[in-house]
């Protein structure tokens, strides 16, 4: 007997299974009509079913949301209308090969279902009826012949009986073959993780000296055929791991930092990998995947790669980060597209079945597309797609914690809803990049919670067709809509970054350039532009990450197009200096002067933020509000307008 839904299906099964067509969301299509126009194949012979006896049911279907409407659907549906079709007509003649408009019908308040007949659908029952109630609505559909199929193997989910899935696991069996599973990297690829750490630091950059803008090409990395989609240097700068795109896989490839030789392969994933993170020491590394997990692996100091974590979500998962403060166990962090901040525990070396999160932070009404802690731990931010950025403190944090609860303190939403694609910490500890999905980015203060720095791209079509462009500092009423500014830069999930000092800003776009500022004033200092950066194919490809070597002058430019290989520049005494193009002026010297204008110290001199300096860490919150009341209260003590311009 063959499979006619799945090639799955049980030798037990007798009849047809239901199909289900993909969701239709109205609200992103702006619509009240929904128009599916999909086609759902059966693996059955077509005179077999077109038969006079035959009657095929169509249901319309909603997804339930809150528990109360959970409680009057023991399914989980909200059945919204359904519709029939018998196959031959009353007159002899079949309704096939051509579309045919059903009159749809409302369900029954009550109608008894027999619960031992599982094969008998509740629409069924609806249909035996003698009285049925017209659903103000019809539907369009065609049933007609096919041309035999042959079988054909994917890596997703099967949709048909003639698509075999490869890899076919269940998640325990996964978790004890990549538990067991070690990856040598000595394996006469590279050198072994023994040897790379054993090296001598030859960095160029010595401790707190400031970085140099790479201005030559050292190598590049053929990650994939459709590119890559993310790029990390490790923390002690000997590694960089690179989310590679094949067209049936999404590997991680591990190369060494100063040669571009590759030294491992990590393959699991089973779609696109947003995001790659390591550990402080090394010793671990967090990939964040559309497949909806999380992977950690772990390299160990006996040369090898172990797999030794896997935090399965419902949904698509689009970044992770670990505490970095907390070490065992470590708390990693995972935002989804379902808008839910996650908060795990792992144990070092340990594979962990069937993971669940100790706490979840829900308050975004859209997905979370980045988070990044502070740098001790104490605050964890998180940005979502309506440009809403969310900061939680921790509660009852010591070193010696094992978990560590959040609460949320600020909701900041001033971006007009331009979605927040990287939330980066600046080296300094006071400040945070924030790029939106528009041609912009911009500086928030972290301890007065408001943006003093805007940058927009002077490789923008709005930069470069209009030389007098305001700048965002200005009115806001003369910058491209919102509308305007996705439309040019329509690629979500840009990675921006700082040089490890934290005199530069780096940042992406999809004309396939880099635009380079200094991080304090706000000052254009140049791009790597589409020339240097040379894309392979006709047109702009966009460079989705961006990574600065923590202890040398080395960047690694990650851009997603087909054969686009990953760039790695290096600062070379005798490479040409990356300089101001004139158009730039104009902009630059707007920057400066609106830096200057807001004066950061004074207000954090007088606001909570310095409070909590001043007071110390031993007084609770109640005598630290009543401290800073009387100080307001003083007219001596606060002057005209600070408390306003704190407000």
């Amino acid at each position: 007997m063959r499979p006619v839904t799945t090639h799955y299906e049980p030798n037990h099964i007798n009849y047809i299974l239901p199909v289900m067509t993909n969701p239709y969301n109205l609200a992103e299509n702006s619509t009240k009509s929904p128009h599916w126009g999909q086609e759902l194949t059966y693996n059955e012979d077509y005179l077999h079913i077109v038969q006079p006896d035959v009657l095929v049911l169509f249901e319309v279907l909603d997804f339930l949301t809150t528990s109360s409407k959970l409680m009057q659907h023991k399914d989980g549906w909200h059945k919204v209308a359904w519709g029939f079709l018998k196959l031959i007509g009353t007159n002899g003649q079949p309704n096939t090969e051509q579309d045919v408009r059903l009159q749809l019908y409302k369900y029954p308040w009550k109608l008894f279902q027999p619960k031992s007949d599982e094969k008998t659908p509740y629409v069924y029952q609806c249909w035996k009826q003698k009285t049925l109630k017209k659903y103000p609505s019809t539907l369009y559909v065609n049933v007609y012949a096919h041309t035999p199929l042959s079988e054909r193997r994917i890596v997703g989910r099967a949709k048909t009986a003639l698509e075999i899935e490869t890899g076919k696991y269940t998640l325990d069996e996964l978790m004890d073959m990549y538990g067991s599973k070690e990856t040598n990297l000595v394996g006469g690829m590279a050198k072994s993780m023994l040897s790379l750490h054993c090296l001598k630091n030859q960095w160029r950059r010595k401790e707190n000296e400031p970085c140099l803008i790479p201005n030559k090409l050292a190598y590049r990395i053929h990650s994939g055929s459709k590119g890559s989609f993310s790029c990390e240097f490790s923390s002690k700068g000997y590694l960089l791991a690179v989310a590679s795109a094949e067209i049936d896989s999404h590997p991680i490839k591990i190369y060494e930092a100063d040669s571009g030789e590759r030294v491992a392969t990590l393959e699991g994933h089973q779609d696109l990998v947003y995001q790659l993170k390591w550990s402080e020491e090394d010793s671990e590394l967090l990939s964040a995947s559309a497949d909806c997990t999380v992977r950690v692996w772990g390299f160990l100091d006996d040369g090898t790669v172990k797999h030794t974590g896997l935090l399965s979500h419902p949904t698509f998962v689009y970044t992770a980060a670990f505490h970095p403060e907390l070490n065992e166990p470590k708390i990693i962090a995972t935002g989804a597209f379902d808008g839910i901040v996650r908060l795990w525990t792992h144990y070092r070396g340990v594979t962990q079945q069937n993971r669940k999160p100790y706490a979840k932070l829900r308050s975004h009404d859209s997905n979370v597309n980045s988070i990044c802690f502070n740098q001790d731990g104490t605050q964890l931010f998180s940005g979502d797609g309506k440009g809403i950025i969310k900061i939680w403190n921790a509660i009852d944090f010591n070193a010696g914690s094992e978990v560590i609860t959040f609460e949320l303190s600020k909701t900041i939403d001033s971006l007009m809803g331009d979605p927040i694609q990287t939330l980066k910490m600046h080296p300094s500890n006071r400040k945070m990049l924030v790029q939106t999905l528009g041609p912009m980015a911009h500086m928030l203060d972290t301890r007065i919670h408001r943006f003093i720095t805007h940058f927009v791209s002077p490789t923008s079509p709005f930069i470069a067709s209009n030389s007098s462009y305001p700048h965002p500092f200005g009115a806001r009423k003369n910058l491209p809509s919102i509308s305007e500014q996705r439309h040019a830069s329509s690629f979500r999930f840009i990675k921006s970054t700082f040089s490890p000092c934290g005199s530069y800003l780096f940042v992406g776009s999809n004309m396939c350039t880099v635009d380079i500022w200094r991080a304090e004033s706000g000052t254009y200092v140049g791009a790597f532009n589409n020339t240097v950066l040379k894309s392979w194919k006709e047109g702009n490809c966009p460079v989705v990450h961006i990574s600065f070597h923590p202890h040398d002058h080395i960047i690694a430019f990650s851009i997603w197009g087909e054969g686009e290989p990953v760039r790695v520049y290096k600062w070379h005494v005798e490479g040409q200096e990356i300089k101001m193009d004139e158009r730039n002026h104009y902009q630059s010297k707007e920057s400066i002067r609106m830096s200057q204008h807001l004066d950061v110290e004074r207000i954090v001199a007088r606001s909570l933020a310095g409070g909590l300096d001043k007071i110390g860490e031993t007084e609770d919150n109640s005598v630290l509000k009543r401290k800073l009341k009387l100080s307001r209260n003083n007219s001596n003590a606060v002057p005209n307008g600070v408390a306003g311009e704190c407000a």
